[in-house]
């Protein structure tokens, strides 16, 4: 729970005054972070098939890995998967359960990353209550 200093810097955070979660999204500021975290989420997943094909090559038939939502999105842009993630939240999208939960669960990652980085900008008090060290 944010403190009422904090809840105040995000209202008064000029960025983030009259706009709409797509407009948030078209900022350069959540692309850059869909594409780290989407980044991070495709290196996890390649390291895991690689040491599931170890383990196999050792065991055959004893493992198999377990499909996982990103291998739908690893050869998406930020830029796709934004799209993917407005469809969403926008009740538009047309894929399984599953994969619109990662979408949302992801893009909101990133949503909410680049929430916090416009506030701290103009707020650096507030840096703190949302887990971020003040640089010395």
């Amino acid at each position: 729970m944010l403190s009422k200093k904090a809840l105040k810097a995000v209202r008064e955070t000029k960025a983030l005054q009259g706009k709409t979660v797509g407009e948030i999204c078209d900022t350069p500021e959540f692309l850059q972070n869909l594409k780290a975290l989407l980044n991070q989420q495709v290196t996890e997943r390649k390291l895991a098939e690689k040491s599931a094909r170890i383990t196999t090559a050792f065991n055959p038939g004893k493992y198999h890995l377990p499909t996982h939502p990103i291998q739908k999105f690893m050869e998406h842009t930020a830029e796709q998967f934004k799209e993917e993630y407005l469809a969403v939240i926008g009740k538009q999208s047309r894929r399984s359960s599953e994969e619109r939960l990662y979408i949302e669960q992801l893009g909101g990652q990133a949503y909410n990353l680049t929430m916090v980085q416009f506030v701290v900008a103009e707020h650096p008090e507030v840096a703190e209550e949302f887990g971020i060290k003040p640089a010395n």
